[in-house]
């Protein structure tokens, strides 16, 4: 009877054991769980998606990665091992969080892969969404107006290994609007060198309520060919005017507030530092303000190109994880360039040097200053004497770079070259920009005659127009030594011997 009972109990025992064990496993595999989101936007829906990373490996014991996590994580710049260690010990703000969060976002969205779970706000601020396995998650929210920040959510106590206490476990989370530079503008889209333009940027500031240690920059990297209007190794914040709240009751944000330093090195540019104090005072108020930067740039250069950019890109620091602004607005304005070619009118394969021409804008005149590191504007005179000089070279064709798409130049042939006759004509010449490719302009002559002509240059990239002007010879002169000269030496002779004749008989007859 005791042997009975003693198999009795060792079979309970080994039950209960099996149970355990059984229940353990089904603690992480099969516990339901949630995720809650804070902090959505409630003006419009959003779509939030969660993708799990880490799961409880019952056969071993022990949490692994899920299978999207591996292949997503393949050539990725931290292998699976780091990632596991990374994900069951790291905080979530933690450097190589960030690098596992940023491959597993972009092979989803390269692949289009299911979500694990998935719901969408209704223009709720909050949305939870249940799990049927616990781990760790890649939460993803998707909506029209804001972009927000990658989240890992864990509804798991990685201490507590995969036992009973996982049962129905839930996690809570505060979404992150980062900021979106919405539009680059500038105040005129056709220039010449040496005008100033104004670029107005237009944006939307982050959420960073509940944000220990916010930071906020935005950085416009420009061509060399533009030049800050107030130019220097050190800027001053009063260069850039920033503004905010809506529109018709903005408010500028005092300079104490921000911080603007030049781009050194290879870049060209700037860079503006929201305070850190602020931010975090106002953050309430802030989030989702709009703001509007404005500043002006001088157009300083024309000799290679006739497209001069510039891009405003943006980073963002929250808790530590720091994420670059998607969308990168870039501004282009646009000139055009001249190149002016003087031929033979009867062979026109024979170029000319020496000829000299001016450019004339309504009643004036241009003139081209060059400073003394290369850099070209353009001005307007009142006399063609103040008028800059453009010489042809030796193959005949003298480059005007930087000239303003919007005006209507009238072309004067100064000097001929030696032995030509000048122009009687003075053409003009408009130019109208491509719809479609911008950087090309074509170009009209007006009033040219049939000696002057237009053509597109070969090269859309920098919008030459070629403008040809055919020089006939001037009449004849007779050679010396030649037939001509002994005719008019002879004549010469004969009218001579006349007068003296005439001269003899008039005192003849005096007398």
């Amino acid at each position: 009877m005791k042997l009975k009972k003693s198999r009795i109990g060792a079979l309970l025992l080994a039950f209960v054991l099996m149970l355990s064990m059984a229940f353990n496993a089904y603690a992480a595999t099969g516990a339901t769980g949630s995720i809650t989101i804070t902090g959505l936007d409630e003006t419009e829906d959003v779509t939030v998606s969660a993708y799990q990373l880490l799961e409880w490996d019952s056969t071993n014991g022990a949490w692994k990665l899920t299978d999207l996590a591996t292949t997503a994580l393949t050539g990725a710049s931290m292998d699976t091992s780091e990632a596991l260690t990374t994900l069951t010990t790291g905080t979530s703000n933690s450097n190589g969080i960030a690098v596992i969060l940023t491959a597993v976002a972009a092979y989803v969205d390269d692949n289009g892969t299911m979500p694990d779970a998935t719901d969408t706000s209704n223009n709720s601020t909050e949305l939870t969404l249940n799990t049927t396995s616990l781990g760790s998650y890649l939460v993803v929210c998707e909506s029209n107006n804001y972009v927000y920040t990658n989240m890992l959510v864990s509804n798991y106590d990685a201490n507590a290994g995969g036992g009973s206490t996982l049962l129905n476990a839930s996690a809570a989370v505060k979404a992150v609007k980062t900021v979106i530079v919405e539009s680059k503008t500038a105040s005129d889209a056709e220039v010449a060198a040496g005008d100033v333009v104004t670029y107005t940027v237009t944006g939307t500031f982050p959420h960073f309520e509940g944000t220990g240690s916010p930071s906020l920059t935005l950085t416009d990297t420009m061509d060399d060919t533009l030049e800050l209007v107030i130019a220097g190794v050190s800027i001053a914040s009063t260069d850039i005017t920033v503004q905010y709240g809506a529109t018709g009751t903005e408010t500028t944000l005092d300079t104490t507030n921000y911080t603007v330093e030049a781009l050194t090195g290879t870049d060209n540019g700037f860079k503006i530092t929201f305070d850190q104090d602020w931010l975090k005072t106002n953050a309430a108020a802030i989030a989702g303000q709009t703001f509007t930067l404005t500043y002006r740039v001088t157009v300083v250069d024309a000799s290679s190109t006739n497209a001069y950019t510039n891009t405003i890109t943006g980073t963002v620091n929250v808790e530590g994880e720091e994420i670059v602004i998607p969308g990168t607005p870039t501004n282009t304005v646009y000139s055009t360039t001249l190149k002016l070619k003087k031929v033979d009118a009867t062979s026109t394969s024979t170029t000319l040097s020496g000829a000299v021409f001016v450019l004339q804008v309504g009643t004036q005149y241009v003139s081209q200053v060059v400073s003394g590191s290369g850099n070209v504007t353009y001005t307007l005179v009142n006399s063609i004497d103040d008028a800059t000089e453009f010489t042809t070279a030796n193959d005949g064709t003298v480059t005007i770079a930087g000239l303003d798409p919007e005006l209507t130049y009238t072309l004067i042939e100064k000097t001929a070259p030696s032995g030509y006759a000048k122009s009687t004509n003075s053409p003009t010449i408009t130019f109208t920009q491509d719809i479609t490719d911008k950087t090309t302009y074509t170009a009209a002559l007006l009033n040219g005659g049939s000696d002057w002509s237009v053509s597109e240059g070969e090269s859309t990239a920098v919008s030459t127009v070629e403008v040809t002007l055919l020089d006939s010879t001037m009449s004849a002169l007779p050679e010396t030594g030649g037939m001509g000269i002994a005719i008019l030496t002879i004549a010469g002779v004969v009218l001579m011997i006349a007068f003296g004749s005439s001269l003899v008989v008039m005192r003849k007859r005096s007398r």
